[in-house]
């Protein structure tokens, strides 16, 4: 079931226009909550918030400063993907979720191809 199907039900019968219409949540956290419940929403977090920790984790660690500067624009890509998804569903898009990615491999790169780390 998915959130057309439980609007449609519920809905007012004196909806009109716009709120007549079942589309999507604009909130991707409630939208994937009502489409897969509490498990799907700790998954769809858990997918910033491993990028995010990780980064914290490591970001005081890498001595280039290319490294700095691309983990943390990876970083804040993520968190604004986060603040976006406040007000549109915006991961169900594909070139969002492929922009999401890319910024996940950066991050990882980033971290990953600083000296220290490549020494550790």
């Amino acid at each position: 079931a998915d959130f057309s199907e439980h609007y449609l039900k519920k809905k007012p019968k004196e909806a009109v226009g716009i709120a007549a219409a079942a589309s999507h949540l604009h909130n991707d956290y409630l939208n994937t909550a009502v489409l897969y419940g509490s498990f799907g929403l700790t998954l769809h977090l858990a997918f910033y918030l491993i990028q995010l920790f990780y980064f914290m984790d490591n970001r005081k660690k890498l001595l280039s400063a290319q490294s700095k500067i691309l983990s943390t624009g990876a970083a804040a890509a993520i968190v604004l993907m986060m603040a976006m998804g406040l007000t549109q569903c915006h991961f169900t898009d594909e070139e969002v979720q492929m922009a999401f990615w890319v910024s996940v491999a950066v991050l990882y790169k980033s971290i990953e191809l600083d000296p220290v780390m490549k020494s550790g």
